[in-house]
């Protein structure tokens, strides 16, 4: 432990953690794994993921810029699985770890590189198989993630380090940050994760409902399972007693609305007696206001509710050369934060803390208030950040071919400007060959004017990025003809029309281009 301290705080003393941190993100990977070349599978460059090659070339990229020592595991493994993408490994492995005792508590887990041992990460968790499945679905662009979804899942073994209590997880896995160091992890300090949190809920709250269903407290609805049409009811909580006077909610997209409370995260409270942001929230109206208070209590003295509260984030941008806080104060919250940003919560969980190279739009977020020296850092990082505003971009229409504005942009963040998008959507998709939806229409982007030949292989052979954020066009429907809501643009994206329609994402992709309504209006991806 004393020797992981010491190293981490000799990091501190060569050079700036942030700095650090930014110039240690493996630009070059994160740029191959979110491009849309690998979302396409006629793709060529499919064909080298996962080959020795660029695996080669990947893993010596990870020892880039790293100052610390690099040290191999040594403490003791309790058990380890050599490829979790076996099905009958997995399965034996899983039946193995049922022997550990009181394994279903979680705790600390490694996932080590076959072909170099040194490349590691070490997480924790509350339930071993959901997070190594979580792991292996989800394509987020950590270091981590990046790299393991370009060399291949089977090519880590996977083993348990130790079991221990939720309460004490997080300390355990500072330990092991802080003695190794690892290349695979982006941040060497463990932080209570809203996904602990409910762990947590489900697991100790769902035990105590139990408890109050065999007691017959039926007045309370409690383990359900809420759909988007469920109704909500809203009560204030004041920390002290319950304001018997709530507001109705007709579903849960309307209680979205109404508190600024993600959908999910209603769905994950509701009917929990867990107050959230000074709201107590009900599938039916309470009938015994003391009983409910003193499962709030309860819950209280259970749970680590302080984690929940809204949690200011400080946000820096840059102008000639000069690092500013936006308004001159943090943002009370990230959903504020998001509003401000015209984003998702999600994009502003992604660059909290981040330090990247751009930010997201040219804003920085942090989770706390920057010291000078972080300042000065962070005005390194602009300086060092990617060339985007030098590379030229021509856009043609994916139909006629022809060039747009007749002319180049003079680079990425113009380009990114002029279509309203952050400029990795351009860099993402520079170059691929495959066309975007960009406000309604199809576009080619490319560092290059294009010749003769290349036009006419567009024309020939078109294709379509997948997993793109695409415009939605919602219309109602009179006398059988479609009529553009309210006269309106199209959507941007999705999630704007899910925001300002109150339905979700899912509902309206399962609607899409389908000819049938949902709730009267109808949905497609291009204008009808």
């Amino acid at each position: 432990m004393k020797d992981g301290l010491r190293v981490a705080s000799s990091l501190y003393n060569t050079i700036d953690y942030g700095l650090l941190q930014a110039l240690n993100k493996n630009i070059t990977i994160r740029r191959y794994h979110t491009t849309s070349k690998l979302n396409n599978n006629d793709s060529v460059e499919q064909d080298f993921v996962g080959s020795p090659l660029l695996n080669n070339d990947i893993t010596k990229e990870l020892y880039n810029n790293r100052i610390a020592p690099v040290k191999a595991f040594s403490d003791k493994i309790l058990l380890s699985c050599h490829n979790i993408l076996d099905l009958e490994k997995r399965a034996e492995f899983f039946n193995n770890l049922k022997e550990i005792p009181k394994y279903d508590k979680g705790g600390i887990y490694l996932f080590q590189y076959n072909d170099d041992p040194l490349v590691y990460y070490i997480g924790r968790t509350s339930t071993f198989s959901a997070r190594f499945k979580s792991h292996i679905k989800h394509k987020t662009t950590d270091k981590f993630h990046v790299f393991a979804n370009l060399v291949g899942w089977n090519n880590f073994t996977v083993s348990i380090i130790e079991i221990c209590d939720r309460c004490e997880q997080g300390k355990r896995e500072n330990f092991y940050l802080q003695k190794y160091l690892p290349l695979l992890n982006s941040t060497f300090n463990s932080n209570f994760s809203e996904t602990s949190i409910y762990d947590t809920l489900k697991s100790v709250l769902k035990s105590k409902q139990e408890a109050f269903t065999k007691e017959k407290l039926t007045d309370i609805r409690l383990n359900s399972y809420p759909t988007l049409s469920i109704e909500v009811l809203v009560y204030n909580y004041n920390e002290i007693s319950i304001d018997q006077n709530y507001k109705k909610c007709a579903s849960i997209s309307e209680a979205c609305k109404l508190t600024g409370i993600a959908r999910q995260t209603i769905s994950a409270y509701l009917d929990t007696n867990v107050p959230i942001k000074g709201l107590l929230l009900f599938s039916k109206t309470i009938k015994d206001f003391n009983l409910v208070l003193s499962l709030v209590e309860e819950s209280k003295k259970t749970l680590p509710l302080n984690n929940l509260e809204s949690k200011p984030v400080w946000v820096y941008c840059i102008d000639n050369d000069k690092v500013l806080l936006v308004n001159n104060e943090p943002f009370k919250s990230r959903e504020l934060t998001a509003k401000f940003l015209n984003t998702s919560h999600n994009i502003v969980r992604y660059y909290m803390d981040s330090w990247e190279g751009r930010g997201y739009r040219g804003y920085y977020l942090f989770s706390r208030f920057l010291t000078d020296k972080e300042i000065n850092s962070l005005r390194k990082i602009w300086t060092l950040g990617p060339s985007t505003h030098k590379t030229q971009v021509w856009a043609y229409e994916a139909k006629s071919l022809k060039l747009i504005n007749n002319s180049s942009f003079v680079s990425m963040q113009k380009c990114a400007e002029f279509f309203n998008v952050d400029y990795r959507s351009i860099s993402n998709n520079l170059d691929t060959k495959l066309a975007i939806d960009k406000n309604g229409h199809f576009i080619y982007l490319f560092s290059k004017e294009l010749d003769k030949t290349t036009l006419q292989e567009l024309s020939l052979n078109p294709q379509i990025a997948k997993n793109m954020v695409s415009s939605v066009w919602v219309y109602t429907k009179s006398n059988n003809n479609y009529i553009l809501l309210d006269n309106r643009q199209p959507f941007k994206s999705k999630l704007q029309a899910s925001k300002e329609l109150g339905i979700s994402t899912k509902t309206i992709t399962k609607y899409e281009n389908t000819n049938s309504s949902y709730k009267d209006l109808y949905f497609f991806n291009t204008k009808q």
